[in-house]
């Protein structure tokens, strides 16, 4: 469940769909606080890309 309320908060700020995938992506794969990292990590990527 706090995965899921993180991913809530993060999708405040950021493009709706983009949460959507990703908290798709963490319902099946995340397990750990790195994984939550990586993802965090994944998503300022995608975002720096967008703003191209």
């Amino acid at each position: 469940m706090e995965r899921i309320l993180t991913l809530q908060i993060i999708s405040r700020c950021c493009n709706e769909e983009i949460v959507i995938i990703l908290t798709a992506y963490s319902l099946v794969h995340l397990q750990t606080m790195n994984q939550l990292q990586q993802l965090w990590q994944f998503q300022i990527m995608l975002l720096t890309f967008q703003s191209r």
